[in-house]
């Protein structure tokens, strides 16, 4: 971000529960995606084309871990 300010919408980003990703055919490409936590949790970051899900295109985002309540010893194994 820093490198390159001019490609980062901060002003004024959209607030949308989706994004396109950058075409990668050739090179190498990446995404920034800024969020606000009001729930913490455990979340699923995926992509509802299913061949796009088996290529991995998911990621489990862990937010607030330090918030989250006790798990009793019994349901931790």
């Amino acid at each position: 971000a820093a490198a390159q300010p001019e490609l980062f919408n901060l002003v004024n980003p959209s607030y949308r529960d989706g994004f396109v990703t950058p075409p990668s055919a050739g090179k190498p490409t990446w995404l920034a995606v800024r969020y606000k936590v009001e729930i913490p949790g455990a979340w699923l970051l995926h992509c509802h084309i299913q061949s796009h899900l088996n290529g991995g295109m998911a990621a489990v985002i862990l937010d607030g871990v330090d918030e989250w309540p006790y798990v009793p010893e019994e349901y931790r194994n």
